[in-house]
C-alpha cells in the first residue's frame, strides 16, 4: 500500500500567462480579465497490481501536482515601486496556489488511510471515487471562500494588485 506524491517537496511553477503590458496598472487590468492569474492542478490515480482470491493485496495511489504562474515580460524595465508590488502580488498568488496543493496532499493522505480498509475492488473504487470528488469540492470551496485569493489572509496580503 503506497501513496506517491509528486513532487515530494515544493512544486516548481511552470510559466503560465505571459503578460506583455508595459505598466503595472495595465497588468492589473489584464489580470482582472483572466479567469485565473495562476493555477494549481492535480491528478489522482490508482493502480492495484496485486489481487489474490478477490482481495486487494497491494495498491498504489499517485497524486501529481503542477502549477502555472504568470510572467510579466516588462518587469525588469519598470520602476522599483512597481516591481515591489508585482513581487508582493506574486508571493500572495503563490501562497494561494500552494494552499490548493497542501489541501490535496492532506486529502491524499486521508484517502490512503481509508483505502487501507478496503479489500475488494468494488468498495475500493467506491471509496476512491468519493475521495476524488472531495478533492474537487474542497478545492472549489477554497477558491470560493478566498475569492481566488482576492480575500485571502496571507503573509503577503491578497492577490489584488495595489496601484499607486
Amino acid at each position: 500500500m503506497t501513496l506517491k506524491i509528486i513532487p515530494v517537496g515544493a512544486v516548481t511553477a511552470e510559466k503560465g500567462h505571459r503578460i506583455e503590458e508595459k505598466t503595472l496598472n495595465d497588468v492589473a487590468k489584464k489580470i482582472n480579465h483572466l479567469s485565473e492569474a495562476g493555477s494549481a492542478s492535480w491528478s489522482l490515480n490508482y493502480s492495484i497490481p496485486v489481487i489474490q482470491n478477490n482481495r486487494i493485496e497491494n495498491f498504489i495511489i499517485t497524486l501529481s501536482l503542477t502549477m502555472k504562474m504568470p510572467v510579466w515580460a516588462n518587469y525588469t524595465n519598470r520602476p522599483e515601486k512597481e516591481k515591489k508590488e508585482w513581487d508582493r502580488f506574486y508571493k500572495a498568488l503563490r501562497y494561494h496556489e500552494d494552499q490548493h496543493h497542501e489541501l490535496c496532499r492532506r486529502l491524499a493522505r486521508m484517502m490512503n488511510q481509508k483505502l487501507l480498509n478496503e479489500k475488494n475492488e468494488k468498495d475500493f473504487k467506491r471509496v476512491f471515487n468519493a475521495g476524488f470528488s472531495k478533492f474537487q469540492t474542497l478545492n472549489d470551496k477554497l477558491d470560493e471562500d478566498s475569492g481566488h485569493g482576492t480575500k485571502q489572509d496571507s503573509p503577503f496580503g491578497t492577490t489584488v494588485i495595489h496601484l499607486y
